[in-house]
């Protein structure tokens, strides 16, 4: 028959192991009683109290040692035989190569000689390392040349080598298992028997049924060897695993690596990441050979590349992209932290990058590659610049000077805009680096005057691809940032020599700023531009801007907003530090042309927030008259624009009014006794209450008016309660740049206006006006403004839960109600204001007891929010009786029998119901329990109710109450219901009580107790008046249990055989609709 093929490989693989690789018979196994035995006592021996068996290990002797080195002497012959022979010998050798490294892979660790040889396993000297190495190396140095050529892609003689590539492959695997062995000894562990291939130990071992495959005769029983058995493994792999010795990057190692970089740019593109994975697996031991295999492999290699686009015709273009993919693919995955060594190593590489975009990209080229080989380079550069934060700075003059010859490509004609935006892209990050650090003093003032040229060039162009000044934009708000911060420096002399000052940029930039908002808002050019692959290098340049917004106010375009927003106020904030004089005039000209274009331009309307809000913030601390001056020129402009504005960008306005009292910057802090911001504040207030330009107008918000213009107004005031609602939240942050007094001042002139707010006829208008109410409370200031506003809301709930009784559906009554509901549950969603509302509680029930069915909803959602917050302020027991107050059967002049009463009840017995489930464990670790008894018997009472919905809601306040309870008590209430008899009243008790019993067994797994409830329901369900609640009750419990097979059987297991007929017997006729 046909021989197996590698079955002699095995066989030596497996003699050799045998021979000199350490193992126990704890594992293997020797089939004798003793084994037997020991595997059954577990850890310890057979006799109790002895101490724990020795594991025994084999260790190779001098006599195995010696037929092993003559096994592997014969095996190297035989290598060298078939290693000339054709594909079927060379596939057999390359297979006794690694089963001969395999199989001697405990001796194979250091190369050392003789008595210098440090032994791993045995006592023994190692003398087969040095030898396998030396053999193996020189014969496969020799053999990957025949099967593939190791030269660039572009070379004649890799052009016209006919390749073998699944050996090469093989031979280039092999490379990397000799220089550090093939893999650790092949000693099985739990991973490997049987029943353990996957998963981690502890999870497989928890069940019996992999326990019992890991020994012949193990049970659980003998779980205790498992773990024996792993701490077995873990000593003998210890053992092991020390990192191999006795050798350096030198001589037939470097030769190896240079072999394995020889393929990386393979154009099989299975032969070259074969090739880059064994380099990652070589440079793991060889961690210091990165930079050597840098510099005299991967970087000539490349420049290879570069040389030889331009000659490259459409016969070998798949060439030049196996040379472009190779590149990217070896350098990401083995150079990528370069950014460590220092700068000026990690801009060296990302340059040849460039020049390899620059290259095959340059305009006037007839050949182009696929953008998908392009794309990666792409890739390669944004990992590069990701990684810049674990930058060492290194030397500052060598990174200028690199740098520099960067910046000189950029002069070069037919310059792509790509190849741009890559140059800028990686300079930033490395300048920025310098600029930002103690390194800022030893910058090149040329270097950064050409780079800031470039930055300011390309952000005022008329014709600037969006990439680039997406850069620009960062990258000189960076820049400018530093220069105030640290003034008199290169940097700083260099701004002011590029910035002018007769005549500003702002014009320009806010044209640019409008292009790069294109590709969010929606137009085709900006949106093709931002889609483009360099996005990433720019995204990685330019990084994440994390911006803490509020939830209605999301940042309208990106990271763009606040990236614009803050290159504005650093402008202006250097411009002022500066002491130019046109600074005013040149942004009240500039939003005066931005507001003057149509709504249909959203991109300039974004800009005009941007500068406006950059020039707010920038001026915060400016001295009063120099502020006066600036509200002055903008404020009417500002009012216009907001004025104008449509719903939708109502937000835009909201991150406005919070990145001027937030910000990005944390650097500048105002000393505690001098508040800096105050007077800014103050007019920002004033403007968002009034929209005018008075700048000397106290911030004081005019109340509400239903006119002729009804919408109109309403719609204006809405937009001032929205952008006070952001100021409020942002106020509520205690910083000592804005007073106490500020804040009391602001919050006079608006809680008027709001308590109108809350009972205006519009929905809209009162809804807002309690969301800015709440927020005003939770300034966290104590001043009596806010002290009068808690009160008037008290009283307002008293006056007005006796008003809406009688109050019709429409009436201003109502309205003022919903306002009241409005603010009450807006401050209990916020997790605050749940002592007011614990007062308010006759006010809610009377809401939601009210005809208006929105006020009804509005005043139930109120009430769960609060009966499911925790009241910290008050006792149990008082809270307990300020819940069940609720639950008055009768209120002065409330008729029996209205449906108002039935509604206020059923919303009580929810609440009570909800708040004592919230409060269950202090209530009965409080007062000996007394709040939950006062709580279940409020509800009991309510299951007598003349109304059957009153006794349905009670009902199901009280079912998650009786889960609670110990198996004693609910067999005790079974027979207290049971046994209740005589009227109407006490009747229906006992049928809703048992109902609910009924009702949470079932949810409860079928309890001890629910045979006791069923045959007290069966007692019960005998009067003709309870029959259909019984059978109702009896037919949802049953339809409950019978969904799964499973918990039915495990219901009729629990219950006896008379139980189940009574349950069956109280079950009725069920319907269609059951």
């Amino acid at each position: 028959r046909k021989a197996v093929r590698k079955s002699g490989c095995k066989l030596v693989r497996r003699i050799l192991s045998g021979l000199t690789a350490p193992y126990t018979g704890d594992l293997t196994g020797d089939n004798s009683l003793g084994e037997a035995l020991h595997r059954w006592a577990g850890a310890r021996s057979i006799s109790w109290g002895a101490p724990i068996r020795p594991i025994v290990f084999h260790v190779p002797s001098a006599e195995e040692l010696d037929f092993a080195k003559s096994l592997c002497l014969e095996c190297i012959e035989t290598v060298k035989t078939k290693a000339e022979g054709g594909d079927e010998d060379i596939y057999l050798a390359l297979c006794m190569i690694k089963s001969v490294v395999r199989g001697v892979a405990c001796l194979y660790t250091d190369e050392r000689q003789g008595a210098d040889a440090a032994p791993m396993v045995s006592t023994l000297p190692n003398d087969l390392g040095p030898k396998l190495l030396a053999e193996f190396s020189q014969l496969l140095l020799t053999l990957c040349p025949r099967l593939g050529c190791p030269g660039h892609p572009f070379e004649a003689t890799a052009i016209e080598a006919n390749g073998r590539p699944k050996l090469l492959i093989k031979a280039l695997q092999l490379v990397v298992g000799i220089v550090h062995g093939e893999r650790r000894p092949v000693i099985p562990d739990l991973f490997q028997i049987r029943g353990f291939e996957s998963g981690t130990v502890r999870q497989q071992v928890s069940s019996e049924a992999f326990t019992q495959k890991v020994h012949f005769m193990s049970a659980w029983r003998d779980l205790s060897r498992v773990w024996y058995n792993l701490e077995v493994l873990s000593l003998m792999n210890r053992r092991l695993s020390r990192r191999p010795a006795g050798f350096k990057y030198e001589g037939v190692r470097r030769r190896l690596a240079e072999l394995l970089f020889g393929y990386v740019l393979n154009a099989n593109s299975m032969v070259s990441g074969t090739a880059t994975a064994a380099l990652s697996d070589f440079l793991k031991v060889h961690y210091g050979a990165k930079t050597a295999l840098l510099n005299d492999s991967m970087l000539p290699l490349q420049e290879k590349t570069i040389a030889g686009a331009a000659g490259i015709d459409a016969e070998h273009i798949h060439l030049a992209q196996a040379a472009l993919e190779g590149f990217a693919r070896t350098t990401a995955r083995l150079f990528w932290d370069a950014w460590r060594k220092d700068m000026p190593v990690a801009l060296s590489l990302i340059s040849i990058a460039i020049r390899t975009v620059h290259a095959f990209s340059e305009e006037g080229k007839s050949v182009h590659v696929k953008p998908a080989s392009i794309t990666m380079q792409f890739e390669l550069m944004s990992k590069f610049i990701s990684a810049r934060s674990a930058a060492s700075p290194g030397d500052a003059a060598e990174t200028c000077r690199v740098a520099g010859t960067l910046l000189a490509m950029l002069k070069k004609p037919g310059l792509h805009w790509r190849t741009k935006v890559c140059i800028l892209a990686a300079v930033g990050p490395a300048l920025r680096i310098l600029h930002t650090t103690a390194a800022a003093t030893e910058l090149d003032a040329e270097v950064l005057k050409t780079w800031l040229g470039e930055l300011l060039g390309s952000l005022t162009s008329a014709d600037a691809q969006p990439q680039v000044a997406t850069i620009a934009v960062a990258e000189l708000t960076t820049a400018m940032r530093s220069a105030l911060r640290r003034p008199g420096l290169p940097l700083d002399k260099v701004l002011h020599e590029l910035l002018p000052r007769e005549k500003g940029i702002l014009a320009q930039v806010a044209k640019t700023m409008s292009g790069l908002h294109q590709g969010f808002m929606g137009a085709d050019n900006g949106a093709t531009a931002q889609a483009d692959p360099v996005q990433i290098v720019v995204r990685a340049c330019t990084g994440v801007v994390g911006v803490s917004h509020l939830s209605w106010s999301p940042c309208p375009s990106g990271q763009s907003w606040m990236v614009h927003s803050t290159f504005f106020q650093t402008y202006i904030a250097f411009c002022t530090k500066r002491g130019d004089s046109h600074l005013v005039e040149e942004l009240k000209a500039l939003l005066t042309s931005l507001q003057a274009q149509p709504k249909s331009e959203a991109e300039d309307h974004v800009v005009f927030l941007e500068a406006f809000g950059g020039a707010l913030r920038a001026a915060r601390r400016w001295p009063e008259p120099r502020q006066n001056e600036l509200w002055a020129a903008l404020a009417p402009i500002a009012a216009e624009e907001l004025k104008l504005s449509e719903e939708v960008n109502i937000r835009n306005w909201q991150f406005l009014v919070y990145y001027v009292i937030v910000g990005v910057s944390r650097r500048l802090r105002p000393r505690a006794e001098a508040p800096a911001e105050d007077v800014a504040i103050r007019r920002l207030a004033a403007f968002l209450a009034n929209a005018r330009g008075d700048v000397t107008a106290s911030p004081v918000l005019p109340a509400a008016v239903v006119g002729e213009d009804g919408e109109a107004s309403s719609h204006a005031q809405t937009t001032r309660l929205r952008l006070l609602q952001v100021l409020l939240a942002t106020l509520q942050r205690m910083r000592a740049a804005v007073s106490d007094d500020t804040r009391s001042v602001i919050l006079q002139g608006l809680v008027p206006a709001l308590k109108e707010g809350i009972s205006h006829p519009y929905k809209q208008v009162h809804e807002e006006s309690a969301k800015a109410m709440v927020l005003s409370l939770c300034v966290g200031l104590e001043c009596e403004v806010l002290s009068d506003l808690r009160a008037w809301i008290a009283q307002g709930a008293s006056t007005l839960g006796v008003a809406i009784r009688d109050a019709p559906k429409e009436s201003s009554t109502s309205t003022a109600c919903e306002g009241l509901v409005y603010v009450l549950l807006h401050g209990l969603l916020g997790r605050r204001m749940r002592g007011l509302a614990l007062q308010s509680l006759h006010f809610l029930l009377a809401a939601a007891a009210a005809d208006d069915h929105e006020l009804r909803a509005l005043a139930g959602l109120a009430l769960g929010c609060l009966g499911q917050s925790p009241q910290r302020g008050l006792g149990t027991l008082p809270l307990s009786v300020k819940l069940v107050a609720g639950c008055q059967t009768a209120l002065e002049g409330e008729d029996s029998g209205s449906a108002q009463r039935v509604r206020r009840l059923e919303a009580a017995a929810a609440l009570v119901g909800s708040s004592a489930l919230r409060h269950d464990f202090i209530f009965r670790l409080s007062d000996g329990g007394k709040a939950t008894k006062l709580c279940h018997d409020t509800l009991l009472a309510m299951l007598g109710d003349k109304r059957v919905e009153v006794r349905i809601a009670s009902q199901a306040a009280l079912a998650p109450l009786l889960g609670l309870e110990t198996t004693a008590t609910c067999k005790k209430m079974a027979k207290a219901f049971a046994a209740a008899g005589g009227s109407d009243e006490a009747a229906d008790r006992a049928v809703h009580g048992l109902s609910a019993m009924l009702r949470v067994a079932g949810s409860l797994g079928v309890p001890d107790w629910l045979g006791e409830v069923i045959e007290a329901l069966s007692k019960v369900g005998r009067r003709p008046e309870s029959k259909k609640e019984v059978e109702k009750t009896v037919q949802a419990f049953m339809k409950q249990q019978q969904q799964s097979r499973d918990v039915w059987k495990r219901c009729q297991k629990r219950l006896t055989e008379e139980q189940m007929d009574l349950l069956k017997a109280r079950q009725g006729t069920m319907s269609y609709y059951s």
